[in-house]
């Protein structure tokens, strides 16, 4: 959903329901709003998106400057530094790398902007929805305070249980290991996550458990790692189990 008009914030819950991902586009949205207003919409835009564990896509002149001129305004920068902070999934350019002098460098320094100001993002346990959210609120919370814990390996066949840990944005990456190559695809989108699609047949948690530990493999060479997902024996969709095992 792209959201960029007045009427799209009045029912901006209702939209991000039903929502695959959502869209902050603040070219039309801050001509029908009101500039002044803007910061505030981002804000309320992207921390709904994050309530209901959907991708928040940030764009229009983030590097704007960058189409004629070889690095961005000190605006820009802490623009884009904002949104990261805020809990944005993506950002994304447009006339900088569509029709810009400068298309490689403005990626180049935008992911520079972006690397720095994650460092010091931390997890924000948001209010669960559900007990399946509590479990991975828990999980994120264990592996906050938890310095041996280097990944999280997160399986689904739907997206839940990746969703559900990218949104309260962990310090470590998210593995999201999925059968599903329609949402393997979609999974880049989500903050803090690796896509790996899932070629071994699983048929309970002790599959999940030695494949996480195979695929972490390619990650890292020693630790301990945090795996969560559901039993493939229970309801589809569901988080009901999270595991620590050493590499």
């Amino acid at each position: 959903a792209k959201i960029e008009t007045k009427k799209a914030l009045n029912d901006l819950e209702n939209i991000i329901k039903v929502s695959d991902g959502v869209m902050v586009a603040r070219g039309d949205l801050g001509v029908d709003i009101g500039f002044s207003n803007l910061i505030f919409a981002q804000k309320r835009i992207i921390k709904t998106s994050r309530l209901y564990g959907k991708p928040v896509i940030l764009a229009t002149q983030v590097l704007e400057s960058m189409v004629n001129n070889s690095i961005p305004t000190r605006a820009e920068i802490i623009d884009a530094s904002v949104s990261v902070l805020e809990g944005v999934d993506a950002i994304m350019l447009s006339d900088e790398t569509a029709i810009g002098n400068y298309p490689v460098d403005s990626v180049k320094i935008l992911e520079e902007i972006i690397l720095n100001v994650e460092k010091e993002v931390k997890p924000e346990l948001l209010p669960p929805n559900n007990i399946d959210d509590s479990i991975a609120a828990g999980a994120v919370s264990t592996s906050e305070f938890d310095n041996d814990i280097k990944l999280i390996v997160a399986h689904s066949r739907t997206g839940n249980s990746i969703i559900r840990v990218s949104r309260l944005r962990p310090k470590q990456i998210i593995i999201g290991v999925t059968p599903n190559k329609e949402l393997y695809r979609k999974l880049y989108l989500l903050y803090g996550v690796y896509p790996e699609l899932e070629n071994a047949e699983i048929k309970d948690i002790l599959d999940i458990i030695n494949n996480s530990k195979l695929i972490a493999k390619k990650y890292i060479n020693n630790g301990y790692i945090l795996i969560l997902g559901g039993d493939p024996k229970s309801e589809i969709g569901r988080t009901d189990f999270i595991k620590i095992e050493k590499i």
